[in-house]
């Protein structure tokens, strides 16, 4: 499976997703159109993904 700290599963709506970290910078801004839900609740998990993909500074 995905490694968690770098995939994190987020849940939207009561289903998984999993959240493609090293992709976030390759999905254009027009593909982002309606907002769905907030993530808001699993910014430690994106936050330690990020890093994990960048290096924690």
């Amino acid at each position: 499976m995905f490694p968690p700290d770098l995939f994190p599963i987020i849940v939207v709506n009561g289903e998984d997703h999993v959240m493609d970290t090293p992709q976030l910078g390759a999905i254009p801004l027009s593909e982002l159109k309606v907002n769905v839900a907030s993530a808001r609740a699993y910014q430690l998990e994106i936050q330690g993904a990020l890093d994990r993909v960048f290096g924690a500074y």
